[in-house]
């Protein structure tokens, strides 16, 4: 039998890497809508702290769910604390990967990114946390 999720659904993501130092320890809410065909889901995500929509894209084996949730703007907190909204040329992917049990759904996120390293190169880094999600 084949699971379903589609429909409206809730969640956070943790960040609890060090390198996210102002930011790290914190947990972010969003909402998500599935449509699913077979095992391939899709869906739209609007983070609830900052506004901001992303597009999900994935697949769901057995009781795994995989997704990407691309961002095509995002958000960065200001040294005063302020959230602000920027947009990126390129899209934001971020990599989720869990399992499914009833109304309910877990796992890790990553997100690989460049960081500026000694001025003038570019060091790659993936930013981790843990995230969460429930049907209502």
């Amino acid at each position: 039998m084949l699971l379903t999720i589609e429909g409206n659904w809730e969640g956070s993501f943790y960040i609890s890497e060090d390198f996210a130092f102002m930011i790290k320890d914190t947990t972010y809410y969003y909402k998500i809508t599935f449509q699913q065909q077979n095992d391939k889901i899709t869906g739209t995500c609007i983070d609830a702290d900052t506004g901001v929509a992303t597009t999900i894209e994935g697949k769901l084996k057995k009781n795994s769910i995989n997704f990407v949730k691309t961002y095509r703007g995002g958000t960065s907190v200001e040294d005063d604390g302020c959230t602000k909204q920027y947009f990126e040329d390129e899209p934001i992917p971020v990599y989720y990967r869990g399992i499914v049990e009833g109304d309910t759904m877990s796992g890790e996120w990553t997100f690989p990114m460049e960081v500026p390293f000694l001025y003038f190169f570019k060091k790659r880094h993936t930013m981790r946390g843990t995230w969460k999600m429930w049907r209502i």
